[in-house]
C-alpha cells in the first residue's frame, strides 16, 4: 500500500510547484499593470492641465488722450476697437500680439492740432484664478506706435507701454469676457515739425476697454 501512496505523492509536488509559479507570475503580471497604469493617468491628467491654446481677441477701449506738442498740451476722447491673436501658453498665462487705432483732435489758439495712432503690440496677461468662473486679470504690453498729422509733419513714430487690470468671465468654454481699465504712455518723445520749427510730440492715455477671447 506505501507504493501507491509515494507515487501519488511524487505526482502531487510537481503540481503544488507548478501552481504556485503560476501564482507567482500572475502576481508579478497584476503588479506590473498596476504600475504601469499609474503614470499613465497622470501624464493624462498633466497635459490635459497644460495644454496650450491659441485664440482670436477683438475688443474697443473708450480713451481720454493726452499728447503734447513742445509745451502745447492738448486732449481729446476717443474710440479704439482692437484686433489680437492669443496664445494661452497656460492656465494663469497668455501672450497676445494685438493691433489697435484711434485717432483725436484738439483746438490749440488758432492751430488746429490732429493725431491719428496706429498700435502694434506684444503682451502677456496673468490669469489669477481658474476656479471660478470670474477671475482677477492683469495685463502688460510693449508696443511701437505710428504716428500721423496733418498739423504736425514729419512725425516719428516711437515705442509705449500699456497696462490693463480686469475682471474676466470665464464660465463658457472657450470664451472669456473681459472688462478693463486700461492705461498708457509714450516710453520715448517722437519729434515732428510746426511751421518749420522742431518739437517733441509724447502722448499718454487712460480708458476702459472690453474684450471677447475666442480659443480654439
Amino acid at each position: 500500500m506505501k507504493l501507491p501512496v509515494l507515487y501519488f505523492r511524487s505526482l502531487l509536488l510537481p503540481l503544488s510547484l507548478s501552481l504556485s509559479f503560476s501564482s507567482v507570475q500572475a502576481a508579478e503580471m497584476g503588479r506590473h499593470s498596476v504600475s504601469s497604469g499609474i503614470p499613465t493617468t497622470q501624464s493624462y491628467e498633466q497635459s490635459s492641465w497644460m495644454d496650450a491654446q491659441t485664440g482670436i481677441e477683438i475688443g474697443v477701449d473708450f480713451l481720454k488722450v493726452r499728447w503734447d506738442v513742445g509745451s502745447t498740451s492738448l486732449d481729446d476722447a476717443a474710440l479704439a476697437p482692437m484686433l489680437g491673436l492669443v496664445y494661452r501658453a497656460n492656465p494663469s498665462v497668455d501672450l497676445r500680439a494685438g493691433l489697435s487705432f484711434f485717432s483725436v483732435e484738439d483746438q490749440a489758439g488758432e492751430m488746429n492740432y490732429d493725431l491719428d495712432v496706429l498700435q502694434v503690440g506684444l503682451g502677456a496677461r496673468y490669469w489669477f484664478s481658474r476656479e471660478t468662473d470670474f477671475s482677477p486679470v492683469l495685463g502688460v504690453a510693449l508696443n511701437y506706435l505710428s504716428l500721423d498729422s496733418d498739423a504736425v509733419a514729419d512725425l516719428d513714430g516711437t515705442l509705449g507701454i500699456n497696462a490693463e487690470l480686469g475682471v474676466a468671465y470665464q464660465g463658457i468654454d472657450n470664451l472669456q469676457i473681459q472688462a478693463a481699465l486700461t492705461g498708457g504712455t509714450s516710453l520715448l518723445d517722437s519729434e515732428g515739425m510746426v511751421g518749420g520749427e522742431k518739437f517733441d510730440v509724447n502722448l499718454s492715455s487712460l480708458g476702459v476697454g472690453v474684450r471677447v477671447i475666442f480659443l480654439f
